[in-house]
C-alpha cells in the first residue's frame, strides 16, 4: 500500500526563507533613502510654494497689513546668515532692505538650508520681478543623514524658479 503524503520539506522551508531574508536585507535600506528623499523634496516644494506666494503678492500689488500702502514682496533665507538654518521669512519691503511685515517659517524633518550668508530675493510690486537677486542664484537645502540635496534656482531676470 502506498501511502501519498504532500508538503514542504524542511530544506524546502529553509532556502524560501534565506531567499526571503536576503531580499528584505537588500530593499530596507532603499526604502530608507527613498524616505529622506521625499522628505526633503516635500520640503523644497513647500519652500518653492512660498516662494510662488510672495511672487504673487508683489503681482497683485497687495498692500502690507500693518501699512497702508502696497509694497514689494520677498523672501528671506538664513536670516542672520547661520549655516544650516532651517528658518526663512516672508516679507512685505518698503523697499529692499527694510520689512514692514514679516512670517517665519521654519523646515521639518532634520531639513536645513545651507547658507554661507543670509540671502534675500525680493520680487517688484506689480511686475513680479526680481528686484534682488541682482545675478541668478539659489538656495540648497539639505537633510541630516542624507546624501541628497535639493536646490531651488532663479533667474534674476525673469523670476522663473527651477527645481532639481
Amino acid at each position: 500500500m502506498i501511502i501519498n503524503q504532500s508538503g514542504f520539506t524542511l530544506v524546502e522551508l529553509l532556502i524560501t526563507i534565506s531567499i526571503l531574508v536576503i531580499i528584505s536585507a537588500i530593499t530596507i535600506p532603499s526604502f530608507g533613502n527613498f524616505s529622506d528623499n521625499s522628505v526633503l523634496q516635500q520640503q523644497a516644494l513647500n519652500v518653492t510654494n512660498d516662494i510662488e506666494l510672495v511672487k504673487n503678492k508683489a503681482l497683485s500689488g497687495a498692500y502690507a497689513n500693518n501699512v497702508g500702502d502696497s509694497a514689494n514682496w520677498g523672501i528671506v533665507f538664513c536670516p542672520g546668515g547661520s549655516v544650516n538654518n532651517t528658518q526663512y521669512t516672508l516679507n512685505a519691503f518698503n523697499n529692499t532692505t527694510s520689512a514692514w511685515e514679516s512670517v517665519t517659517k521654519t523646515l521639518t524633518n532634520d531639513v536645513t538650508f545651507n547658507c554661507s550668508a543670509q540671502t534675500s530675493w525680493v520680487f517688484e510690486r506689480l511686475t513680479g520681478l526680481p528686484v534682488l537677486p541682482a545675478a541668478d542664484d539659489s538656495i540648497t537645502m539639505q537633510k541630516a543623514g542624507f546624501t541628497g540635496t535639493k536646490t531651488i534656482l532663479i533667474d534674476h531676470v525673469s523670476g522663473r524658479l527651477t527645481f532639481n
